[in-house]
């Protein structure tokens, strides 16, 4: 759509609680697809133990808390395609901070590894 929606929190329902990096230029309040969700086309999936979902993480996205009696693991990782600079005002999560890096730098570094290269 063109814009950065502003990251949020959810409870354990996966109810809004409240909005992030509030003062943030960068980002604007998402519309209400609660209130709205007729006018929007919102995807669900019942996931099994060993799924994987992939998607863009500027896409707006949220879970409900675990509902099973066992522990749930979850594992996130981030890619950046080639040409991707690095922005240190970012302000989403603590563990996306490089202080290695400055912004407008190649997304490289020791945090942040070059995984594949097209040779």
């Amino acid at each position: 759509w063109g814009v950065m929606y502003r990251p949020f929190r959810t409870d354990q329902n996966g109810d809004f609680v409240e909005f992030l990096e509030t003062n943030n230029p960068l980002y604007v309040d998402p519309p209400d697809f609660e209130r709205e969700r007729d006018r929007y086309e919102i995807l669900t999936w019942n996931m099994e133990p060993g799924d994987m979902l992939a998607f863009d993480g500027n896409v707006v996205h949220a879970a409900k808390g675990n509902a099973a009696t066992r522990r749930r693991r979850g594992y996130a990782v981030r890619f950046a395609l080639e040409g991707s600079t690095y922005r240190s005002d970012q302000g989403v999560a603590d563990w996306l901070v490089d202080e290695s890096l400055s912004s407008g730098d190649r997304v490289a570094s020791k945090k942040f590894p070059i995984v594949f290269e097209e040779s």
